[in-house]
């Protein structure tokens, strides 16, 4: 499995509604997979920034029907521990100066592990717990009992390079390559330009109104909690990653049917700023 295999942004532009809907939108006979992590950290070549819990859930494509369901949480490693409790380690004066640096080029504090911890809820629910090394086989089990698999996660590029890189933190070799859906992207490059380019409909006006962001420029979050939000999916806890994974469901079947009602409506100037908008924010 390579990043390349994820639906990337350079793969978007030539596509209306009604293409990325047979492309990438139909599941007809396949296996979904809707996988979520949660972490200590963005940066997972670094030895105390690991996987915190690993959730999926596996759905039969024709019918959306459950199939069945990953979740663990992940015991800390020994560098995590000591980057958050031991001022003598190396690992805690590397997280020093790594935060330092990063308040530097983009003046605000970098989220500690213990507060990433504690906002995931870690310490919280009943999931069973495995060390990581673990985790990533029973994960890579779980995706491989399913016949053609496709993986989908809300930014999945984050997730696939964290499970690669803390794959070959523990030597473990790359998964086996599958189809890889950012559903982000379905949101960022396809949703939010329907919404905005249909005439006189309520509810995209009501839907566009929740996901205005609050900002000097005027753009719309394609985040997974103000999807949800907007879309009144209920769920136990955000950033949870098996509450996550469930939310992704409901929000990415809502998405789908919205485009399918609104499949003719052509969106590319939409879709035009969208991307000029994420380039401008990379």
């Amino acid at each position: 499995m390579k990043l390349k295999d994820i639906l990337i942004e350079a793969r978007l532009y030539s596509l209306n509604i009604k293409e990325v809907l047979e492309k990438f939108l139909s599941f007809e006979n396949r296996t979904m997979v809707l996988f979520d992590t949660e972490t200590t950290g963005l940066e997972a070549n670094i030895s105390y920034i690991q996987l915190t819990h690993i959730a999926a859930m596996a759905f039969d494509g024709s019918t959306f029907k459950e199939l069945g369901e990953y979740s663990k949480k992940i015991n800390l490693g020994d560098q995590t521990k000591r980057a958050i409790k031991d001022p003598e380690s190396s690992e805690y004066k590397q997280l020093a100066k790594h935060r330092e640096r990063h308040f530097k080029k983009y003046n605000k504090q970098d989220l500690h592990p213990s507060d990433a911890l504690k906002m995931t809820g870690y310490e919280g629910g009943n999931a069973q717990r495995v060390d990581e090394k673990q985790g990533l086989i029973e994960f890579e089990q779980f995706v491989n009992s399913y016949p053609n698999v496709v993986l989908i996660a809300h930014n999945a590029t984050f997730d696939m390079k964290t499970i690669q890189a803390r794959r070959r933190f523990h030597k473990l070799p790359p998964m086996k390559r599958v189809p890889v859906l950012d559903t982000v992207k379905i949101a960022r490059f396809f949703f939010i330009p329907a919404l905005l380019s249909v005439q006189g409909n309520i509810e995209a006006e009501r839907i566009l109104a929740g996901l205005l962001a609050k900002t000097k420029y005027k753009s719309y979050s394609s985040s997974l909690g103000n999807l949800a939000k907007v879309f009144e999916i209920k769920i136990d806890g955000w950033h949870d990653a098996k509450e996550d994974v469930k939310m992704l469901m409901g929000v990415l079947q809502k998405m789908i049917i919205f485009l399918k009602q609104n499949a003719s409506v052509d969106i590319k100037d939409q879709q035009a700023t969208a991307a000029k908008r994420f380039r401008n924010m990379k």
